[in-house]
């Protein structure tokens, strides 16, 4: 890495990878579209790389990008659908995968969001990744 990426780029960037576009990202961190932008082009500079895809490859390749003492808090499943969720999955999506039933991810989900104090999935990503 080039150099360090500040607080606000690991946010633009784990939310980005996560499949929110720059207008989402701007509603949900109260600052500008351009804003979002400048820190995006900048934290591609910084990772040398030229899109979302190539980022979310490279932060793969490192060791672990999540905040793992808020791991601790949750469960094996409540872990993989907390990931699942953060991902872009449905809750039939989820079931699938994991050979349960919608209404069950949504009760894991109710209950994720209890133990780790959020109400959303945006907050929820950003407790999940490391950002500092």
């Amino acid at each position: 890495m080039k150099s360090s990426l500040t607080k606000r780029e690991l946010q633009i960037c784990y939310l980005s990878i996560n499949g929110l576009s720059c207008k989402e990202i701007s509603r949900e961190l109260n600052i500008s579209i351009y804003t979002v932008y400048k820190h995006r082009v900048g934290f591609l500079n910084k990772l040398r790389k030229r899109n979302m895809a190539q980022v979310r490859l490279y932060l793969k390749s490192r060791n672990s990008n999540y905040n793992n003492a808020v791991f601790s808090f949750l469960t094996k499943r409540e872990i993989d659908i907390s990931l699942l969720l953060i991902s872009g999955n449905t809750y039939k999506e989820i079931a699938k995968k994991m050979a349960i039933q919608p209404s069950t991810v949504a009760k894991h989900r109710e209950h994720i969001y209890q133990k780790l104090d959020v109400h959303g999935i945006i907050e929820l990503s950003k407790v999940l990744y490391k950002t500092d």
